[in-house]
């Protein structure tokens, strides 16, 4: 035990002396997990809340064009901004101007043309129950809503403003349509009691993001990039391990550890530690900054897993992996450039493919095909499961399987390669 520690402490000196080393490992990773989780905030943000900026120009001022506005304010999915001052081509100059992102321009005689229309298929329906042929009206758009969406507005926020317009419109024509034929039957107004059922939603959601405890949680911002940029900091030990091994084999520090009375596995074993303890030190603290600084300057506050066992089980199998993948690309590496600018680019490679700065599911279909073979998906699915899911050990054994292998693997390619090299 007394040589384990001696091997470990040897290691973090080596680690002490490498001061730009030591900055990649820990002040490059909590710098990119603030920096990107401000910068993703506010999209985190639209997502959750699912609101769409629009400015609406309501020319019609009649009862049905004030009727739409009320829904829609009440619709909940809009932020929306009146501007009644602005023509149809004005409103488009400001948008390709990009002044807004989506304009509703509501026409002169808009009110009087959903009448026209209800009452038109008022008298349709009734024609039809009384077996009599009508001439077909001559219905006209030039009275529609006009929808101007700026360029940059995503197919799915056009089709959401889309939607619940086609939604409110469809309510407001067909009570329409019923005061037209309560009055052409019966002579009197439609009940408020109708009128009130026709206003009604005829399906009701309860909408809830649910976990594998029972429990609701809207991912947020933090909830990704605290997990994701603690793997990237784990996996880019990649530089100052593979590195120290470059130098050790350079300045024939390994063949001098031979001759002393210790077993060389007890030397990569004390390496292999003192990796893990860095990783788990990395975890410590950027999830210091997601829970102390990021409510300070403004941003969600990390929620921590609640199945600590299983989160350190994790952990240690990711920085085992990392730690592993160190150790391969420092052994096959001959100059401390090659470890350093291989294992940096390959780390990003990885990281890209796994979904660290871009999610899997905004990815092609090809490359979320392909991310199922990066190390750090893994990685960042599982703490997924544990910050949001609450996931178990049932939902995670695959994952659990999958870095298993990999460190084996990794570490029989190291050894067969320091074997060949006359080092083990």
């Amino acid at each position: 035990m007394k040589k384990l520690l001696t091997g470990i402490w040897k290691e973090m000196i080596l680690l002490r002396r490498d001061k730009a080393g030591l900055g990649i490992l820990f002040i490059m990773p909590a710098i990119l997990v603030v920096i990107i989780t401000l910068v993703q905030d506010s999209t985190f943000q639209l997502m959750q809340d699912n609101r769409i900026p629009v400015v609406i120009v309501n020319q019609d001022q009649k009862d049905i064009a004030e009727e739409l506005i009320g829904n829609v304010e009440k619709l909940g999915e809009f932020n929306l901004e009146k501007n009644d001052q602005l023509s149809l081509s004005r409103l488009e100059q400001e948008i390709r101007k990009g002044t807004y992102k989506v304009g509703i321009y509501i026409p002169k005689g808009f009110s009087q043309w959903i009448h026209n229309r209800s009452s038109g298929n008022g008298e349709k329906i009734i024609a039809a129950l009384n077996e009599v042929e009508m001439e077909k009206i001559n219905d006209t758009d030039s009275s529609s809503i006009q929808l101007v969406f700026d360029p940059v507005m995503k197919l799915s926020f056009r089709t959401a403003v889309r939607s619940g317009l086609e939604t409110i419109l469809a309510r407001i024509e067909t009570e329409q349509m019923m005061e037209s034929l309560f009055v052409e039957l019966t002579g009197e107004s439609m009940p408020d009691d109708v009128a009130e059922m026709l206003n009604e939603p005829p399906v009701y959601f309860t909408e809830k993001v649910q976990d594998n405890s029972g429990k609701s949680k809207i991912p947020s911002s933090t909830q990704h990039n605290v997990p994701a940029w603690t793997l990237f900091a784990m996996f880019f030990i990649v530089i100052a391990l593979g590195g120290n091994i470059v130098y050790e084999k350079d300045q024939g520090s390994f063949m001098r550890l031979r001759t002393l009375p210790v077993s060389f596995m007890n030397i990569l074993t004390a390496k292999v530690l003192t990796y893990i303890m860095v990783c788990f030190i990395q975890l410590g603290v950027i999830l210091i900054i997601g829970y102390f600084l990021f409510p300070v300057i403004g941003l969600p506050q990390i929620e921590l897993p609640e199945n600590n066992v299983l989160f350190f089980i994790m952990t240690f199998l990711i920085a085992l992996a990392a730690t592993s993948y160190g150790m391969l690309v420092g052994t096959l590496s001959r100059t401390h450039q090659q470890a350093g600018s291989f294992g940096a680019i390959s780390v990003m490679i990885l990281a890209a493919l796994g979904g660290i700065w871009v999610p899997t599911f905004a990815m092609p279909d090809i490359l979320q095909k392909i991310s199922i073979l990066s190390p750090l998906n893994w990685g960042l699915e599982s703490y997924y499961g544990l910050f949001i899911r609450n996931s178990g050990i049932a939902d995670l054994y695959i994952y659990i399987v999958l870095f298993v292998i990999f460190s084996v693997c990794c570490f029989s390619v190291t050894f067969a390669s320091l074997k060949k090299q006359g080092i083990l």
